[in-house]
């Protein structure tokens, strides 16, 4: 899922920010939105990471699926859009510059691909 790293080397930038939104998909899904992704300022661009982009494709959507516990991308949506509202996150001022969750979560695209 994300690139392992060999004692003494540098870990993925990106794939650490991944990690911190995925972390804070499941926060918004578990636990009412506890975790901030902090990372995310460091993102370069607001659009989507590699593993939601692949998520679009059946069988990446099912590594997420088994992750969110979730599967049916409809399903997901629903309570991801859900979360975004009753938790206010379009607001936190900590994502002012980062305020499109849809897109950064592939929202739209989920199992869209066979």
């Amino acid at each position: 899922m994300f690139p392992a790293t060999k004692i003494g080397e540098e870990p993925d930038f990106e794939a650490l920010i991944q990690a911190d939104v995925l972390t804070f998909m499941m926060s918004l899904l578990e636990c009412d939105g506890k975790w901030i992704p902090r990372l995310l300022h460091y993102n370069q661009y607001s659009s989507s990471f590699p593993f939601f982009i692949r998520a679009a494709q059946h069988r990446n959507f099912k590594k997420l699926a088994v992750i969110t516990g979730i599967s049916s991308a409809d399903e997901l949506r629903l309570k991801m859009r859900s979360a975004f509202e009753g938790n206010q996150v379009g607001r936190w001022v900590d994502f002012r510059f980062h305020s499109d969750f849809n897109e950064l979560f592939n929202l739209d695209g989920l199992d869209t691909i066979n």
